[in-house]
């Protein structure tokens, strides 16, 4: 068996997974990736979703969702839903001709994984996976220091690419450093389409893929 498998554009390490426990989808979209991770592994799954209209149709999948924006702060935000709804952010464009085109703006309830791991009852998840279109910066600069307590596993698409725009490059290096010092394991994808799959051994991070 492959030890580490893409789901829905995402990759995840399986033995952390085949243990059960919780799976974070953090902009769960059409619900693929929590759709095939609990089908295939003894896992719960909480689904994340921004955009109201996607969270209905997660909750009519029998999805569990958390309908609201994650991101480095409790409150409301203003969230940008795109005529590609894959698209939509909280986060504008730095310049032109990016993926979001935003179609309307929304105010929408902002929650910190902290907050959203606490209203769910759980302490520690087996997996935390980000999609969030330049919000996955603010998720991971709210776990600074404490990523390795909610999750062993994080798998993050950054959006610092100049077809999104939604993060600088120097965000990315400071979330990934974030990661690396308290993660075990970490799947990084970046605008520049530089993929790692690095795990924890011992004292130091070995890069596998």
């Amino acid at each position: 068996m492959r030890k580490i498998v893409e789901i829905g554009e995402h990759s995840i390490y399986v033995p952390g997974l085949q243990g059960g426990g919780n799976v974070i989808d953090i902009g769960a979209n059409k619900g693929r990736f929590s759709s095939e991770v609990a089908a295939k592994y003894p896992v719960k799954v909480i689904s994340v979703e921004a955009n109201p209209n996607l969270a209905h149709g997660l909750r009519l999948n029998g999805l569990t969702v958390v309908e609201c924006a994650a991101g480095a702060a409790d409150g409301v935000v203003e969230f940008h839903i795109g005529t590609n709804d894959e698209a939509s952010s909280f986060r504008l464009p730095s310049g032109s001709n990016a993926h979001l085109v935003v179609e309307k703006t929304l105010r929408i309830p902002m929650k910190t994984l902290g907050t959203i791991l606490k209203e769910a009852g759980i302490s520690r998840s087996s997996c935390v996976k980000i999609d969030i279109e330049g919000g996955e910066i603010d998720v991971l600069k709210s776990v600074t220091g404490i990523a390795r307590k909610i999750s062993p596993q994080w798998t993050v698409e950054f959006h610092d690419d100049q077809e999104f725009q939604l993060c600088k490059s120097s965000e990315v290096d400071a979330a990934i450093a974030t990661l690396n010092s308290t993660a075990s394991v970490c799947w990084f994808e970046t605008g520049l389409h530089v993929q790692m799959f690095c795990f924890w051994i011992g004292q130091h991070w070995e890069l596998v893929g």
